[in-house]
Parts: structure tokens; C-alpha cells; sequence
């Protein structure tokens, strides 16, 4: 698959913790300078947060802005989510103007042992992440049609597009 690529989405998400069934239809495209690793986490991101009813999608992920965001009824930002891991410089800067951030990654636990130390001086960062082979099948899988259907669950979330199904534990490091 060769860079960059749009395609169309149709997401079934099934949040049952949030207690949130609904569909998510939308064309969307992998950036020009975007890893196809951080396009799936960024995708994931907004299925886990697409349960409040002002979600929105980076389309530009040069900008060096949150992926994905929630806003409130005022158009303020609730929960920034960032893909992929960030630095502490950035995670500093971030939780200065968002109430409340997120960050999904792969698991790698050298980059969280550097981190984790430091984070305890922030109280409204959440850290989360999915098993590399979960990404990368994903990844090997993608195709001009995102026909998915998506469960997340207490620490668990699945994805399948009727030929596969993938799993991985969904880990709260922080």
C-alpha cells in the first residue's frame, strides 16, 4: 500500500464501557508523513472516545497537535488524545491547556520506565496501550475499505473486518 491513501470507514463500535453501541461512517486518509502504526492508533483513539457526541479527527497530523479531541457543547476541548508516544516536554505542554489527555501507544515499556517517574507530577494524563502484534496485523490488514466492527471492553478491544479478528489487552499504564 503506498502513501498516502484515503479511504472509506464504516466502524461498528460496541463500547461496553460505556455502555454505547453506534455507527461510524467517514473517508479519511493516511498523512503524507503519517506511519500506517500511528494512522491505526489515531483510528483506534477516536473509536474509544467517538462515545461523546462532539468527537473530532486530526486531518493533518504535521500540525504537532492532539489526534484526536472531545469537545463540549461551548466547542472546549475535554480530552485531547495523542497516538503514538510523545516526550515529557511534550506531555507538559499538553496538560497546561487540556483538561484532561490521553495518550494511546504500543506497549513499549522502555519508553513508560523513562517516563513513569515524572508523571506523577501530572494529574490529568492517562496512558494506555495495545499490543504491538494487535498493530501490526492491523496494519498488514488495511485496506481502501474499513468495514470493521469494534469492541472495547474493560481492558480488552477487538477488531474484525468479517475475514479476521484481532485482539489485544488494553492496558491503563498511568
Amino acid at each position: 500500500m503506498t502513501q498516502p491513501f484515503v479511504c472509506k470507514a464504516r466502524i461498528n463500535v460496541a463500547d461496553l464501557f460505556h455502555q454505547v453501541y453506534h455507527l461510524e461512517s467517514f473517508t479519511t486518509a493516511v498523512g503524507r508523513h503519517e506511519s500506517l502504526q500511528h494512522f491505526v492508533l489515531k483510528l483506534l483513539g477516536f473509536c474509544a472516545l467517538s462515545y461523546a457526541p462532539f468527537t473530532h479527527w486530526q486531518k493533518d497530523p504535521d500540525h504537532g497537535v492532539m489526534d484526536v479531541w472531545t469537545e463540549d457543547e461551548h466547542g472546549e476541548v475535554q480530552v485531547a488524545l495523542f497516538a503514538g508516544s510523545i516526550s515529557l516536554v511534550e506531555i507538559a505542554r499538553h496538560v497546561r491547556f487540556y483538561p484532561k489527555v490521553a495518550v494511546l501507544v504500543v506497549e513499549d515499556e522502555k519508553w513508560f520506565a523513562e517516563l513513569a517517574p515524572h508523571l506523577i507530577a501530572f494529574n490529568n494524563v492517562t496512558i494506555f496501550a495495545v499490543q504491538a502484534d494487535f498493530i501490526e496485523h492491523i496494519v498488514e490488514n488495511l485496506t481502501a475499505s474499513l468495514h470493521w466492527d469494534m469492541v472495547i471492553d474493560n481492558g480488552q478491544v477487538a477488531v474484525t473486518d468479517k475475514n479476521s479478528y484481532f485482539e489485544s489487552t488494553l492496558t491503563k499504564l498511568l
